[in-house]
């Protein structure tokens, strides 16, 4: 059984020297194939989500003067892990973004946006799948230090400003803090690897009701991760569990470590995190159109009739973002926070015009993330056309106010 063990309860303080360490019970020959789950101590169930938000803004208030870096958006992620590899205390600081050759004041948009961008890229990078990403299984990065770079921007990113990188797999983020991951986590987290036509397929093999055809399918979606077993309704948990453990833990197993250290850039931030606090953070970070209508606010006008105006553009923008898909609505929530991620506390600014005309469209000052809209539009129609510039031309507005 794998236990975690931590010699200390859980505290308050986020900077003394106790550390979290994995240890393997001895193993009769009679229990070296026991199927148990494995134990977690009972520290890891006292921590709720209100608590590791506390320790994120203690960490926060204890990082050091700002320190300013210069960063590339055509060459991201070499100009990232650059600044964090020329200072191994960079995390340990607040900073100042620039994006070279551009103007942009950082009151912490362009920090968001620096973040978005870099785990973005070094997802398309270095990592595979479609919504969830894992590792690349490349034996050539094992002898650098980039996927403990990694872990330590994952960390400053969720101290500085509770950004979650929601495109890396839970599963293998999970194995990264924790000893102990479920097959349940396990097997929906290389389902997010999948595209959605092969996820029906796996769904219907896994509830029992897969076809002939489905069989055969999943066959071919299989063969892309080595796996060339036959599966059936009856065999489907069994043998998709465990490619999904290989795919998303065991193959990057280095990467995984790698990660976990450098998330532990921040002493005890982690004590008594889990799998369930790990899934809840992509959960709070996942942008859909429930979760952003409910920190909308509208800046109205006092003239009566303006707000009049303004209250019915508001609920043109909430049908239309119930309208979107998850791929649309991830384009427009970056339009509006240069962020895929939701932020904790995050409130998003409606403000209005009167612009009328061929200069009618939406536009996003994403450092106080407020869309800005025409408050002259009379129907659902006119709205939603506007807003497909969006998607068309990902312009962003980025100033100081």
């Amino acid at each position: 059984m794998v236990l975690v063990e931590d010699d200390s309860p859980i505290k308050d303080e986020l900077f003394d020297n106790s550390v979290v360490t994995v240890e393997e019970d001895e193993v009769s020959s009679d229990d070296q194939f026991n199927d148990e789950e494995p134990v977690v101590r009972e520290e890891a169930k006292l921590l709720d989500m209100t608590e590791l938000e506390r320790r994120r803004a203690q960490a926060f208030l204890y990082l050091c003067a700002n320190r300013k870096i210069v960063v590339s958006r055509q060459d991201i992620i070499a100009t990232v892990l650059d600044a964090y590899r020329s200072n191994l205390e960079l995390e340990h600081h607040r900073l100042t973004v620039e994006l070279k050759d551009e103007i942009a004041v950082d009151l912490d948009g362009v920090t968001k946006e620096m973040f978005q961008l870099f785990f973005s890229a070094f997802a398309e990078k270095y990592m595979t799948g479609h919504l969830e990403k894992v590792p690349n299984n490349d034996h050539r990065l094992h002898a650098t230090d980039l996927y403990r770079t990694l872990g330590r921007i994952i960390a400053h990113a969720f101290v500085l400003c509770g950004y979650w990188p929601i495109a890396i797999n839970k599963a293998t983020l999970t194995a990264s803090l924790t000893a102990a991951v479920s097959e349940d986590l396990v097997l929906s987290s290389f389902l997010g690897m999948l595209n959605e036509r092969e996820c029906h397929i796996l769904q219907a093999l896994l509830h029992g009701r897969g076809s002939e055809d489905d069989q055969l399918r999943c066959l071919g979606v299989l063969t892309r991760f080595d796996c060339r077993q036959r599966v059936t309704n009856l065999n489907a948990r069994d043998i998709l569990t465990t490619l999904a453990s290989a795919v998303t833990i065991y193959r990057p197993f280095h990467a995984v470590l790698q990660i976990g250290q450098g998330l532990t850039s921040y002493n005890n931030l982690w004590n008594g995190v889990g799998e369930q606090h790990i899934v809840r953070l992509f959960q709070q970070a996942l942008p859909d159109a429930t979760k952003v209508e409910d920190v909308i606010l509208p800046v109205f006008s006092e003239d009566e009739a303006c707000r009049v105006m303004e209250e019915r553009v508001v609920i043109f923008l909430k049908t239309w973002m119930a309208s979107l898909r998850p791929d649309q609505f991830r384009d427009f929530f970056i339009f509006w926070t240069a962020s895929d991620a939701i932020l904790p506390n995050q409130v998003l600014r409606v403000d209005f015009n009167s612009t009328d005309g061929l200069g009618r469209r939406p536009a996003a000052t994403t450092c106080s993330d407020t869309l800005s809209l025409s408050r002259l539009y009379f129907s659902q129609e006119d709205f939603d056309q506007d807003m497909q510039v969006i998607f068309s031309e990902h312009s962003k507005i980025m100033d100081a106010l």
